[in-house]
């Protein structure tokens, strides 16, 4: 998955339970409550974003 767009802004609280950095992906992983569950139907889940497609931030 390249992008990502939330449908309700408050999804995003039980949308991430973890966030895992792996061969060069940010994997979202979600809460396992049965609330969670509910609010998740709505996504394909875990999401995972491939970090070629960030740019590059220079502080």
């Amino acid at each position: 998955m390249n992008s990502f767009e939330l449908k309700f802004f408050h999804d995003i609280y039980p949308l991430i339970d973890k966030i895992i950095f792996k061969e060069n992906q940010i994997i979202l992983i979600p809460k396992k409550s049965f609330g969670a569950e509910l609010y998740n139907e709505r996504y394909k889940t875990p999401i995972v974003m491939d970090l070629k497609y960030f740019s590059k931030i220079n502080f």
